[in-house]
């Protein structure tokens, strides 16, 4: 091995050694999630559980903590499933077209929307919430078209 090769090898390693590996989620990217290339995100974190099936983002922009979680499942057989996930929503919901076999758009509250839906036998829930200290930007229509942003992109994962 010439000496070269030797440096670019002790290198590798120590690069890989010291950087800290990130949790990939299937479904999505972190970039997709946190608006990249936005300078104003900072301290994101993103945690992969359940064999990959939830995925979990927390970041800060400005004052504000977003929190994104992406459920996955797999239906049992028969639409009962997706009826349960939907019962999340409550009555007020609104169908969406265009992202997986069916889609509902829910609000979770004030700061917080949510998107039920199914691709085949995959049953998907996209919950997008903010704590703001004061951000009147963040809406629920804003709030709602990140979830279905979201949605359309694990939706398109899952064909």
């Amino acid at each position: 091995m010439t000496a070269k090769a030797a440096i670019l090898a002790l290198g590798m390693l120590l690069s890989a050694s010291l950087c800290k590996a990130q949790d990939v989620c299937t479904w999505v990217t972190t970039a997709t999630v946190i608006d990249a290339p936005d300078p104003a995100v900072s301290d994101v974190q993103t945690v992969v559980t359940n064999a990959g099936n939830i995925c979990t983002f927390h970041y800060r922009k400005a004052d504000s903590l977003y929190n994104v979680q992406i459920t996955i499942h797999t239906a049992s057989g028969n639409s009962g499933d997706m009826a349960a996930s939907e019962k999340q929503c409550g009555s007020d919901k609104t169908a969406l077209t265009g992202i997986g076999n069916e889609a509902v758009l829910c609000s979770t509250g004030a700061r917080g929307e949510r998107v039920v839906g199914r691709v085949r036998d995959q049953v998907f829930v996209v919950n997008v919430s903010v704590k703001a200290a004061g951000d009147p930007t963040e809406t629920a229509k804003s709030l709602g078209d990140k979830a279905t942003l979201l949605a359309e992109q694990v939706a398109g994962n899952l064909f």
